[in-house]
């Protein structure tokens, strides 16, 4: 259980959506709805890698332990937003056999002084 001074809270299943966070407050990516059925998976913040894993194991990468993954809803929770988080964000899932299955981005927006 999380609970984050001004928090935001976007919906990554939708491609291309745009989300709007709160410099030093904290965005809650929801990435996918049902991680239990997705063999493979890897979220990317423009082209670094940020997490990869697969439907009972996940590796978070960068960030600066700013960030944590709720394996059991799918949710990225990145916190201490910078200016440096703003950007494209992309999700790609896999299936068994190493083909991608999908790809989703997601555009967030730091603001604020």
């Amino acid at each position: 259980y999380y609970s984050i001074c001004a928090e935001t809270y976007c919906d990554f299943r939708t491609d291309g959506a745009q989300c709007f966070g709160s410099l030093g407050g904290a965005v809650l990516l929801q990435l996918m709805n049902n991680i239990s059925e997705i063999p493979k998976y890897e979220c990317k913040h423009n082209t670094s890698k940020i997490m990869r894993g697969t439907f009972n194991n996940s590796q978070l990468i960068g960030l600066q332990n700013r960030h944590d993954f709720i394996l059991s809803n799918g949710t990225l929770i990145i916190t201490n937003l910078s200016r440096n988080d703003s950007g494209t964000y992309t999700v790609e899932t896999f299936g068994s056999d190493g083909k991608s299955l999908e790809r989703k981005t997601l555009q967030l927006n730091v603001e604020g002084k």
